[in-house]
């Protein structure tokens, strides 16, 4: 038996997941009500973070990272979520499990990540300044240090980063690195570099894409 308002929050969790994907999913996970309002996961205050029990491992991660790739060159945007195991995971969120994944493989470590909870950047879409080119390994690499170090100490998603390219804003920022762990996905190593576009030409273009290479 579930109560009244977690048949609301249920049939949301659905609708939600139409809303993104344009498709009914084929299936919804439950918990108890009280789970729910007694979890720090559905809120967290201005600069904080807040870690779950839930990890999960890396081929988890690349395999969700391949999923955000082609949803974003279909629709020439990001989801708004994305479902790893039976976990509804944020962009922001999956923005972190990324680069410490990326930081992970780097460092030849399998350990899983945690989910964490924090606030969303306010300016998702902000202003880039970046130009096409490529990023090497060491320089995707030391991004994603860069953003996973701004999550740990502030709390919060950055809505930008600087590259050797340039600014790229959020959005641009997932589609990378999910780019990046596609590759891994595929590949089982670092790709040797990953291309860069402003996000203004992925979102008008059909396709959205650019590539990613083995070699330099």
């Amino acid at each position: 038996k579930i109560n009244f308002n977690n048949l609301v929050y249920t049939f949301s969790k659905i609708l939600t997941f139409i809303n993104t994907y344009d498709q009914l999913p084929n299936y919804v996970s439950i918990t108890t009500w009280s789970n729910i309002i007694n979890s720090s996961e559905g809120s967290s205050s201005e600069g904080s973070s807040t870690s779950s029990d839930i990890s999960f491992t890396s081929d988890q991660i690349n395999n969700a990272a391949y999923k955000v790739k082609v949803f974003t060159e279909k629709y020439s945007r990001l989801p708004g979520y994305v479902i790893i195991g039976d976990t509804q995971v944020t962009m922001p969120q999956f923005l972190k499990l990324m680069v410490q994944n990326i930081i992970n493989i780097n460092n030849g470590i399998s350990t899983s990540v945690t989910l964490e909870t924090f606030d969303d950047p306010k300016y998702t879409n902000s202003t880039e300044t970046v130009t096409s080119g490529n990023l090497t390994s060491s320089d995707y690499v030391t991004l994603a240090k860069q953003i996973n170090s701004y999550i740990n100490k502030y709390g919060i998603t950055t809505s930008s980063a600087t590259t050797t390219l340039g600014k790229i804003n959020f959005n641009n920022l997932v589609y990378t690195f999910s780019k990046i762990l596609t590759f891994i996905n595929t590949n089982d190593q670092l790709p040797s570099y990953v291309s860069i576009t402003t996000w203004s030409s992925i979102v008008n273009s059909s396709e959205g894409s650019s590539s990613e290479g083995n070699s330099t």
